[in-house]
């Protein structure tokens, strides 16, 4: 089997969610800081490169199907993970569908320009849905993870943009 761009893009992807749902069961909150300025945005940043592969392409059930991988993935390597898995899917499902909602609607936009602001209302979404889920409601912690991420995924999809 040759590997493809997409293929790579897909195990990095399932390699980041796992191991930001391992980090994040260790260390707790801390975790978050060191996820979301840079395995979350890489996952964000790469749910963008696989829209672009798997446009009209069953886009929303192989984007379901495979934030579905990564957090039984996590809850397999690490069984007390389960509350971080299942917050971030939950999480990744919301980001997800902001993200390809909003990156839908810039199809036609510059690609780092439509990365970035679909991934904006993700980071939004991420923040809101997985945060309470795993930690309860902190209000201060929820914000500053959306600046982490989006400041974070800014930087993935700008080193994309302009050096591949």
């Amino acid at each position: 089997m040759i590997f493809t761009k997409k293929h790579i893009v897909i195990f990095f992807y399932l390699l980041a969610v796992i191991v930001a749902n391992l980090l994040i069961t260790k260390f707790g909150i801390i975790g978050l800081y060191i996820t979301g300025f840079f395995i979350i945005p890489f996952d964000l940043f790469s749910r963008d490169l696989l829209h672009e592969c798997w446009h009209n392409n069953k886009l929303y059930y192989k984007m379901a199907v495979l934030i579905l991988s990564g957090s039984i993935l996590s809850f397999i390597i690490n069984s007390d993970s389960l509350m971080i898995s299942i917050a971030s899917f939950s999480a990744f499902l919301g980001a997800g569908l902001m993200n390809t909602i909003f990156y839908q609607l810039l199809w036609n936009k510059k690609l780092l320009f439509k990365m970035n602001i679909s991934n904006l209302f993700a980071c939004i979404a991420d923040s809101f849905i997985f945060v309470p889920i795993a930690f309860g409601f902190l209000p201060i912690v929820i914000l500053s993870q959306i600046g982490i991420k989006w400041i974070g995924g800014f930087l993935w999809s700008f080193l994309y943009v302009k050096y591949f």
